[in-house]
């Protein structure tokens, strides 16, 4: 019973030890808009790969919807959530720019967060449209703006996206073992089972 709590911490002690020493070496070299958008990809990726994490377990669980249907809605959440990438690069580059999509699909985002606390099937297909239509305006354009702060050039510009998308990374494997940790049946009795077995060592 030791594994799923020391796992989850384990992850994130080592993930904030490999961003803390990136961050101390690479800050003198990066302009300070590299590591906000490191920091916003990171968390970003963490409520998406979170959310889908528990998505089917909430669907079947919490709504009552079955194994068909909720899978049906998965595999049309995850499609479009791709899909709308396409049409949120378009108005980003011909109507918006870059910033302002970005601020658009962080506000969608979070709206269909907060949404699917709502706990109705049409309010969680209302929350998964607005997740996917932000995650179109958001993701194609934030890589974009980081290549914005250097030239064309620039020797940093290479090691600046192996930054950036360490952020991504870093958010999408502490996404499920943050919420899938979270989402077991007794947390409080397992949390408290894992600190006994810790201290037994």
């Amino acid at each position: 019973m030791c594994s799923p709590l020391l796992k989850m911490l384990l992850g994130w002690l080592i993930a904030m030890v490999i961003i803390g020493y990136m961050i101390s070496v690479q800050h003198k070299h990066h302009p300070k808009a590299l590591f906000y958008l490191f920091f916003t990809e990171m968390w970003e990726r963490f409520s998406y790969y979170g959310m889908r994490a528990l998505l089917m377990l909430y669907m079947i669980k919490q709504l009552m919807l079955g194994d068909v249907a909720a899978t049906a809605v998965y595999g049309a959440y995850v499609a479009l959530a791709y899909t709308s990438m396409v049409f949120g690069g378009v108005l980003s580059e011909r109507i918006l720019g870059l910033k302002n999509s970005i601020i658009i699909g962080g506000l969608l985002m979070a709206a269909g967060h907060f949404g699917m606390a709502i706990e109705t099937p049409w309010m969680l297909y209302i929350s998964l449209g607005l997740i996917a239509l932000g995650n179109g305006f958001f993701k194609p354009n934030i890589g974009s703006l980081l290549g914005k702060f250097y030239f064309e050039k620039d020797p940093r510009r290479d090691s600046a996206f192996t930054i950036f998308y360490m952020g991504v990374n870093t958010g999408a494997f502490l996404a499920p073992l943050t919420c899938g940790f979270l989402a077991m049946d007794g947390i409080g009795a397992l949390a408290l089972q894992e600190w006994e077995c810790f201290w037994d060592y």
